[in-house]
């Protein structure tokens, strides 16, 4: 009897706790995120820094490389790793803030599940339970049955009335005509 108003409570409860955190989500500008295209999930948007994290860091590698075969001078290899380097810190901040946000998007989903779940399963209970409710009471057959005896009894009883009339009668000739 208590799951029944502890489950319903707990969904309510957990209802508004996402609507406030996807209200909190949604009223969050910051412009250090718009670089990150709206619209999209938070894991998707995750993958796609992981993405652009790993092409820089190529990207710096291959300026080592080219600067330990001579292709590049102090100057530029120097500047562009301030630049690549800036970007990488960036696309780092990023995604320590925007892995939190993956996480809570596939709790949710993981939540929706258990709950859609959890409502399938209570359904197919409740129509069992009234199955076998309506399998465990008794047949109106049984109703009718009795209803037959009734009727039995009382034909019964209009019989015997019947009788008892018929023997008053016969005592009312035994008496007129002395018979002993």
């Amino acid at each position: 009897m208590v799951v029944e108003y502890i489950v319903p409570a707990a969904i309510l409860v957990s209802s508004v706790a996402m609507l406030y955190s996807s209200y909190r989500l949604l009223s969050y500008n910051n412009s250090k995120y718009s670089i990150i295209s709206t619209g999209t999930s938070y894991k998707s948007q995750v993958k796609e820094l992981e993405l652009r994290r790993e092409i820089i860091k190529t990207a710096i590698l291959n300026i080592y490389k080219q600067y330990e075969e001579g292709k590049l001078d102090e100057s530029l290899k120097t500047s562009l790793l301030e630049r690549f380097e800036s970007e990488l810190d960036e696309i780092e901040s990023k995604l320590a803030s925007l892995r939190e946000y993956a996480e809570l998007e596939s709790l949710r989903e993981e939540y929706e599940k258990l709950v859609r779940e959890y409502e399938k399963r209570r359904v197919e209970l409740e129509n069992r339970i009234s199955e076998l409710e309506r399998k465990l009471k008794p047949p109106k057959e049984e109703k009718k049955v009795k209803k037959e005896d009734v009727k039995e009894e009382k034909r019964r009883k209009s019989d015997e009335d019947v009788l008892d009339e018929i023997l008053r009668e016969v005592s009312k000739i035994i008496e007129e005509y002395g018979v002993d």
